[in-house]
């Protein structure tokens, strides 16, 4: 079995993958489609999203604010649209609660 190791964190820890788990990401690949630029494989999109998320938190892990070689470029922004998008749900919420009146059925004897 191979690894490939990665090292994260301020503390050096290593993160080992197995190589069938990286090579995996494969399979995700759409191949119905293809992209002019042939140098980027395309992905369905729900799987898209899970990589880039899952590549922002390996980020985060090391030291975020002075990492600079990174695909995701200026990676600040991300807590700006997480902080703004959590508080807009939140508030979709509250104003869906406010509107939504229960349906309460009572049997009524005719």
């Amino acid at each position: 079995m191979f690894l490939q190791l990665l090292i994260l964190g301020k503390d050096k820890h290593v993160l080992e993958l197995c190589l069938s788990d990286i090579n995996s990401i494969y399979n995700d690949i759409d191949t119905n489609i293809e992209l002019q630029n042939k140098d980027y494989n395309p992905l369905k999109y729900n799987k898209y999203i899970k990589y880039k998320m899952s590549a922002l938190d390996l980020i985060e892990t090391y030291k975020n604010e002075e990492n600079k070689k990174t695909a995701l470029t200026n990676v600040k922004w991300y807590s700006k649209i997480r902080d703004y998008f959590f508080i807009n749900f939140s508030k979709n919420q509250v104003e869906l609660k406010e509107k939504i009146v229960p349906n309460f059925f009572y049997p009524i004897e005719k």
